[in-house]
């Protein structure tokens, strides 16, 4: 971050949160009717993300938090100290036990023998069809085309550029769900990966992804991605809201949806080894505040 080159009046800044321990991790295959593009999501969840939703915030500009789980492990190699409460004074009670990392007591190389960064192979290895379709169900229809042509390599992410950033006219809908524990419940975290899909594939609009944190369980849907662009995606999208709302019940649970239509960037996002396709900016960060608004809403949308 310190290195990143400077753009005038704008300053980067990263704070972090760690925690470690037992996470359930599910993979989902959507089911789909004979003859459709299968869908898989990766899901984990766990008292971990828990924490971190307290470590991170207590996190100032420049520094990382870790919870008592992590700080057993490290303490013999960092200084520690309390982390600055700063406007996260109701955070008192859940704070114990939280620790700001400061000083690096030892050399780095007595942490972790960390292992030299390499660039990948110039040697172009293409992917067997057995591999392409294990991998498809998990990749974005936006770099299906790329992971299926014959310039596919093993680490076809590379190839990114060809489902390229670009700042297009999307609706965003955060979705919080009500009525479930993913951690414990993988059945019925199945039922409703597979409703939402049902709601979602109805419309034409894709699940951008699932996330499982201290808030719940919450879903990205996204209409107007390449691939699937309809002049009338903001209807689609409500549409496909009423659907999923309509429907959630018979699953004993229940959503909070927060919905926006603007100029938004989309776009493979990340390093060469690991990237992903994603939304992103002020249009997506208002629709996560319309959803949370639910709360003091009687409609829940």
């Amino acid at each position: 971050i310190k290195s990143h080159p400077y753009v005038e009046g704008v300053k980067l800044t990263l704070h972090v949160g760690i925690s470690a321990g037992p996470l359930t991790c599910l993979s989902i295959t959507r089911a789909r009717p004979a003859g459709q593009r299968q869908r898989s999501e990766f899901i984990v969840a766990g008292p971990p993300l828990e924490r971190i939703s307290i470590a991170e915030p207590l996190a100032g500009p420049g520094e990382t938090v870790c919870s008592p789980e992590v700080w057993a492990h490290v303490k013999d190699y960092f200084d520690g100290s309390e982390p600055s409460l700063r406007n996260q004074v109701a955070m008192r009670d859940k704070a114990a036990g939280y620790v700001k990392l400061d000083a690096l007591l030892v050399e780095e190389d007595e942490v972790v023998d960390a292992p030299k960064m390499s660039l990948m192979s110039s040697t172009v290895e293409l992917l067997k069809p057995y591999d392409v379709e294990l991998i498809a169900p998990f990749v974005p229809r936006a770099f299906e085309r790329i992971l299926r042509s014959k310039h596919a390599t093993a680490t076809f992410v590379e190839h990114g550029k060809h489902a390229k950033a670009e700042i297009r006219q999307l609706t965003v809908a955060f979705c919080s769900f009500h009525g479930l524990n993913v951690a414990v419940e993988p059945q019925r975290t199945e039922d409703l990966v597979s409703c939402v899909d049902w709601a979602v594939r109805n419309y034409d609009g894709s699940i951008n992804k699932f996330i499982v944190d201290d808030k719940g369980t919450l879903a990205v849907i996204v209409f107007g991605l390449p691939t699937s662009v309809h002049e009338n995606a903001a209807t689609r999208c409500l549409a496909a809201i009423r659907l999923l709302q309509e429907n959630l019940p018979s699953l004993s649970m229940s959503c909070w949806v927060g919905v926006t239509t603007a100029k938004t960037f989309c776009g493979a996002v990340g390093a060469r080894r690991r990237m992903e396709y994603t939304v992103m900016g002020d249009s997506v960060n208002l629709a996560a505040r319309l959803m949370n608004a639910c709360e003091t809403c009687a409609g829940g949308a």
